[in-house]
């Protein structure tokens, strides 16, 4: 992940990636492609993905297994201009694994990128 705020450390039931605490942001270099999240988390659990001062949002309900999030960004004023994005990954939080990995967490964000 590039800049990112919101997240708990680095933990070793996620060899790559990221753990939200509820919310979390992620700067990326922008452009009129789409945006990718990689992410997963419990399965049923509702994930708002947004991307701050535009209308590029999509909710998503988790599988429990990798799911890969695509928002087209084409819509955002002066995508062309490649300025950096700031997106938003909020859920609930819940304890991920009391044996393995006891902390609350929202969800696991593996990669977040803009393909052109």
């Amino acid at each position: 992940l590039g800049l990112y705020a919101g997240f708990v450390p680095a933990t070793p039931d996620l060899p790559s990636g990221r753990w939200t605490l509820g919310e979390g942001r992620v700067r990326v270099h922008g452009g009129c492609g789409t945006l990718v999240v990689r992410l997963h988390g419990p399965a049923g659990r509702w994930v708002n993905i947004s991307v701050d001062d535009s209308a590029v949002q999509n909710q998503v309900v988790l599988t429990g297994e990798p799911q890969e999030v695509r928002l087209a960004l084409d819509s955002i004023r002066e995508c062309e201009s490649a300025r950096d994005l700031i997106v938003r990954i909020t859920s609930a939080t819940s304890l991920v694994d009391l044996e393995e990995a006891p902390w609350y967490a929202g969800v696991a964000v593996h990669e977040v990128r803009v393909e052109p």
